[in-house]
């Protein structure tokens, strides 16, 4: 039996399941009288694109499914010891991940990486390795003190969609994206020693220290052909069909392939002291480590010329394939920079009881790139500048006269909204902010930005509508509304319909990436 047909099988097994009702059921599974504990997410994800190039579509598409992943996320706690006086606990993470687009519409494959193997492990295809592994590490408690070592991840921040302080691991968006999925699922885990104390101080502080033997793991981003990353079409145009693969793919590979590996004098460490007066939930933060995405350096121009476009160059000429190769020098770098930052949380009464959550930080001696007039296309070398960037979190619960009750069950709607802001110091018109998602406009030392979530439940919370999103004045947005059907404890059906746009070229991000979400969870 064909791989398509086993899968629709399991599809419609699944659908037929959930309509005939799944009785309600703890959410997690308890084995050995409790001493193991497991809990995940089993999920099969489709993102059918509405906007697509007539000529994107005849060259690397059969049909308008773009996106078929299929990925599990499961977690185990093992009580080794579990006493009054000391606790010794195992807790282990596993997640896959298997881009099931290519397998139905092998098109696809010409996009990204044909006749690159390479690309196709480390890119595209399917979890493995160490991927495999999201979590892994021993817990000991005894008193005041948690000790932590293995791999873990890390969080110190909460806001909606974007990233303030919650910095210590770096994120994989090779086939997932903030809003859509969540933060946990796209985090790379760091192997760390990670302790904290709980002392007796006034504000009951709370110390946590985390120190990560250089273990560095770069930020994963994707690249040409690929649902995330940019148009094959757009950034092949000119060389195809006589280059493997397009200039974005060329530059991640070579950036992934000069990323540090596992020494000690790539060490990272963060301090952290969390404290509770005046009723206001409180953190400071402190940490040290190396820049998670690619900086290129001034060897990078040339090196382009001399072994991608020259290569494509001559096989425009002679009309044959030819494959760019990549030089040996290193042609980008992740600099050390550090990070001082908080977190204060507090509920305001005189406000209907919202929550009111800010998030800030100072980074020291940030990387950039710069370029003649902010241009990547003229790129000449880098630099470090001082940056300071919060989130101001607003959070609270509505009820809708006569609605409310009547529908939900008295239910309230959560609605979430979070202004983001950034400067960067020492500006001048040459510095190049590479990350889309920071929302600079061309040229301007700082950014500004809204984000918001919205939930509400419907009949006995079978249902539940969530409106997600962001707005950058620069005319750049994201939008998300999901519907979703919830029949019982475990089963969750989800269509949505995510959209992007921006109205100045050089944010234009997944303009042309609009689709119809259907998801399929099952959670245990």
């Amino acid at each position: 039996m064909k791989r398509k047909d086993i899968f629709l099988i399991f599809m419609l097994f699944a659908f037929l399941l959930c309509t005939a009702g799944v009785k309600p059921a703890r959410a997690e599974v308890r084995l050995a009288d409790d001493k193991i504990i497991l809990n995940g997410t089993i999920k099969q994800t489709m993102l059918f694109r509405t906007q697509m190039q007539q000529e994107e579509y005849n060259r690397y598409h059969k049909t308008h499914l773009d996106y078929n992943r299929f990925s599990y996320v499961i977690e185990g706690l093992f009580k080794i010891k579990d006493c009054p006086e000391e606790q010794l606990n195992l807790f282990v993470g596993t997640k896959y991940w298997y881009e099931l687009a290519p397998v139905y519409d092998p098109k696809m494959r010409k996009g990204p990486n044909p006749g690159v193997p390479s690309i196709q492990r480390n890119w595209y295809a399917r979890a493995k390795d160490r991927d495999l592994l999201s979590e892994a590490y021993f817990d000991y408690l005894r008193g005041p003190f948690d000790l932590r070592i293995g791999q873990q991840i890390v969080v110190w921040g909460e806001t909606d969609i974007k990233r303030t302080v919650d910095i210590i691991n770096p994120i994989d968006v090779r086939l997932g994206s903030p809003g859509i999925d969540q933060w946990e699922e796209i985090k790379l885990g760091l192997f760390m020693l990670r302790g904290t104390y709980q002392s007796q101080l006034p504000g009951n502080l709370l110390f946590e220290l985390l120190y990560i033997p250089g273990d560095f793991r770069p930020a994963r981003l994707p690249v040409d052909g690929t649902h995330y990353g940019a148009n094959p079409v757009v950034t092949q145009s000119v060389f195809y069909p006589y280059v493997p693969y397009g200039v974005t793919t060329w530059q991640f590979e070579k950036a992934r392939r000069d990323a540090p590996g596992w020494e000690l004098k790539n060490y990272e460490y963060g301090l952290r002291v969390r404290g509770f007066t005046w009723d206001i939930d409180w953190t400071l933060l402190y940490y040290d480590g190396l820049y998670d995405a690619p900086i290129a350096t001034s060897d990078l121009p040339q090196a382009f010329l001399d072994n991608y476009l020259g290569v494509a160059l001559k096989g425009q000429v002679t009309q044959t394939l030819q494959q760019p190769t990549f030089p040996s020098q290193k042609l980008f770098v992740y600099p050390r920079y550090r990070m001082i930052g908080g977190t204060a949380q507090t509920v305001i009464p005189a406000l209907h009881n919202s929550v009111w959550r800010l998030e800030y930080f100072y980074n020291f001696d940030e990387p950039y790139n710069v370029g003649t007039d902010g241009s990547n296309s003229a790129l000449y070398d880098w630099v470090r500048r001082g940056c300071f960037g919060m989130g101001l979190n607003y959070s609270d619960k509505f009820k809708i006269p006569g609605f409310t009750h009547r529908f939900c069950d008295d239910k309230m709607m959560d609605v979430s909204l979070t202004f983001f802001y950034e400067r960067v110091f020492d500006w001048n018109d040459d510095i190049i902010i590479a990350e889309s998602g920071r929302g600079h406009r061309g040229q301007t030392a700082s950014a500004h930005e809204i984000a918001w979530n919205v939930q509400q439940f419907f009949f006995h919370q079978t249902f539940m509508f969530m409106f997600t999103g962001s707005y950058n004045p620069i005319g750049k947005y994201f939008l998300a509304p999901i519907v979703a059907y919830v029949p019982g404890n475990h089963w969750r059906w989800e269509l949505g319909f995510p959209t992007y746009g921006s109205s100045e070229r050089t944010n234009k991000g997944l303009h042309d990436k609009d689709s119809v979400l259907f998801r399929m969870r099952y959670e245990f």
